[in-house]
């Protein structure tokens, strides 16, 4: 009986495939995305890639997260997503992304991928779905 329990705990430990950890993640996160506007600070200010004189754009596999400039790579890191409640979600679970020591709430609807940073006044993010 021992050993059918360690081999068991060897099955399950070792059966999770990338594949797994793929659905782990939200697969709707997962793809190439086109900066549309940045908005926010306490003066209400918007940017847009015809206000700014750039595009951007961030391409998300499932490990790493790449950022984009005018079409040239300027950053790639290693990323985690994870859900819970915070001041911000008044208790309701929400979903976050960290990278480089940097974490933001996001959501996805109608292939709108919105990154939104941690505090009350500061920037939002929106992006389309390539």
């Amino acid at each position: 009986m021992k050993y059918l329990i360690l081999l068991f705990a060897v099955f399950t430990t070792f059966s999770c495939s990338k594949e797994d950890r793929y659905q782990e993640l939200d697969c709707d996160l997962i793809g190439e995305w086109t900066w549309v506007k940045t908005s926010g600070t306490i003066a209400g200010r918007t940017w847009t890639p015809e206000s700014s004189g750039y595009e951007m754009h961030i391409k998300i596999d499932e490990s790493k997260i790449s950022f984009f400039k005018n079409d040239t790579l300027t950053n790639i890191y290693e990323y985690e997503v994870f859900k819970t409640d915070t001041l911000y979600t008044h208790g309701n679970l929400a979903s976050f992304i960290k990278y480089n020591k940097i974490t933001r709430r996001y959501t996805i609807e109608n292939k709108t991928l919105e990154m939104h940073d941690l505090c009350f006044d500061c920037l939002s993010y929106s992006f389309e779905k390539n």
